[in-house]
């Protein structure tokens, strides 16, 4: 069954190279050093993890000098054996065991932990080596990776646990008293109201197993025994948030912090509910008082700032989100959104800086890799962004809108048959997406398939009739096309007047294909008032090139000679 939930949690394929032994730990260390001292090819190991240790149960015969010294002999000479360990830091009598007994085998130990109170029960790590390896980089890493703050115990640190709280007690096969050694652990669950710690880390087990009914189940059932048992307020806050029951998760999250005002996660737990329900100000006030708890805590930064973004006050938004970088540049979620916030900017060259750099750092980070290419073609890069548009293309070839992007991007670096075939399977796979239509129509039309751009054109607007850059796309070929079969002056007009109700009235592009399709109706006079009024509006903006084009076009007009389109548009 544990290998069973191993393989489902961590995704892994039947066929994975990962061997797994269902033994015994010490069984299964003895069994392979039995193999090498009997002449069989046994490999060394450059990392032995030990994880099998909770706070109310321990394993006493994985803690003692006698193991340890096997797997040292198991381990390269530059391996390391690694374990977790919880205690509480102000007795550390186990902990203080651990460190006398891993001393007796290794000569280079360390250990690390969350700078906690000490009266707090903790997580510790402990590292054993044959070699002195240089550590001090770990609380750094640990900290630009997730965010989270750890603390390499100091050589005085190590000295008092193992000599003053353990008085230097080794752990042997014969004697290895950790229930007597956990005892202040232990008694957390036994003083006081103790029903109500066990349960607590019972509703804490089911949250973190994803059982979130049963959370709240189990959560509401312990406030009715006990209504003082305010930490369940907290879990069943979080379940409830999860459930997408922001309100009701609010009203849990204030009844903690008004008991426990100190806790930073309920905090910050509070400002993701006031989020969900679009109360920004309320949820900014939230998370800066979860930041005063903890400065640095990277994932409340960046709620903080994503939330600054909702609220639409976007340049906050990025001021907070590269603090976050600055300190924990390794911290993929802030390096994401940043990079979509400014692709959403149009800062394109910075968007796939900060998405490049997220993508070295994650590569299966969800919709990155599709973010970053697109980032990569609309920062004029098309070629950068066709490998990894490819590769997603392989990955989930179902995918309409990875089919659409792949043949954007081959339009734009000119391969507009393939572009083509790639267009026109995401618009088989998502027949009713307008969006996709137009941009199949643009590619057809720049490919010279005017027939058929103008029928995508015509069903997509057939989906979506209030598409203004699309209805002016339709009228200008049906208005300029080169091919007659295509032109239709009276249905160029058509289109166009449609567009001026719609707020083209103003816009020389829009009023520059009206005239135009004037003029392929037989409408001269219409045409160059219109051209006249495309030109002005064109002056008034400053876009001195346009107007010169249309004033070309005017002449023809004036000359009772209609426009033609000879050349191809570029796909954007």
């Amino acid at each position: 069954v544990v290998t069973q939930a191993a393989f489902e949690t961590m995704n892994l394929p039947v066929d994975t190279t990962i061997r797994s032994f269902n033994i015994d730990a010490r069984n299964g260390v003895m069994d392979l050093l039995q193999r090498k001292h009997t002449g069989a090819e046994q490999a060394q190991y450059d990392l032995i993890y030990g994880d099998a240790f909770n706070d109310l149960s321990v394993p006493f015969h994985l803690t003692t000098v006698e193991f340890n010294r096997l797997l040292h002999e198991l381990l390269s000479e530059s391996g390391t054996y690694i374990m977790n360990l919880i205690d509480v830091r102000a007795s550390g009598q186990f902990l203080g065991a651990v460190i006398a007994t891993c001393r007796e085998v290794f000569p280079h130990v360390a250990v690390f932990a969350p700078p906690t109170a000490p009266n707090d029960q903790n997580t510790f790590v402990v590292t054993c080596s044959k070699r002195d390896l240089d550590l001090s980089g770990v609380p750094a890493a640990v900290h630009a990776r997730t965010g989270n703050a750890v603390h390499m115990l100091t050589a005085d640190e190590l000295d008092s646990l193992e000599n003053g709280k353990a008085k230097r007690l080794v752990l042997t096969d014969d004697y290895a008293p950790v229930e007597n050694l956990l005892a202040p652990v232990v008694m957390r669950y036994t003083r006081g109201n103790a029903s109500e710690d066990k349960h607590v880390v019972r509703v804490a087990g089911l949250f973190r197993e994803g059982k979130l009914d049963e959370v709240i189940a189990y959560g509401t059932k312990m406030l009715a025994d006990n209504p003082g048992a305010w930490r369940a307020h907290f879990w069943r806050g979080l379940a409830l948030l999860r459930k997408g029951k922001p309100d009701e998760a609010i009203g849990d999250f204030e009844i903690e912090l008004a008991r426990n005002p100190t806790h930073m996660r309920t905090h910050a737990s509070l400002g993701l509910a006031l989020e969900d329900l679009k109360r920004y100000d309320d949820a900014i006030a939230a998370y800066g008082e979860a930041l005063k708890l903890e400065p640095n805590n990277a994932s409340t930064r960046t709620y903080l700032a994503r939330t600054l973004n909702e609220a639409e006050r976007q340049d906050d938004s990025i001021q907070v989100y590269r603090q976050v970088i600055d300190a924990h540049p390794g911290f993929v979620r802030a390096q994401v959104e940043l990079g979509r916030l400014l692709y959403a900017r149009r800062d394109m060259a910075a968007s796939v800086s900060h998405l490049q750099r997220a993508y070295t750092l994650d590569t299966d980070y969800p919709r990155l890799r599709r973010d970053m290419a697109m980032a990569l073609m609309e920062a004029g890069h098309p070629g950068d962004a066709l490998p990894h548009l490819r590769a997603l293309v392989a990955a989930q070839p179902e995918s309409a809108d990875l089919h659409i992007q792949l043949g954007r991007a081959l339009a734009k670096q000119g391969s507009l048959e393939d572009a083509s075939a790639h267009l026109r399977r995401g618009v088989e796979l998502e027949p009713g997406n307008a969006a996709y239509r137009a941009i199949l129509g643009l590619a057809l039309e720049e490919h010279g398939q005017l027939a058929q751009a103008r029928a995508e054109y015509q069903e997509s607007l057939q989906l979506n009739p209030d598409n203004p850059p699309l209805i002016n796309a339709l009228a200008r070929l049906l208005a300029t096309s080169s091919d007659a079969s295509v032109r239709d002056g009276e249905d160029a007009v058509r289109w166009d007047e449609r567009l001026m109700d719609l707020g083209g009235a103003n816009s020389p592009q829009a009023l520059d294909t009206l005239s135009a399709a004037y003029a392929e109706a037989g409408r001269f006079r219409e045409a160059t008032t219109v051209a006249q009024r495309a030109v002005d509006a064109a002056d008034r903006r400053g876009e001195r090139d346009l107007a010169l084009a249309i004033r070309q076009r005017l002449a023809l007009y004036e000359a009772g000679r209609t426009f033609r389109v000879e050349g191809r548009w570029s796909l954007n």
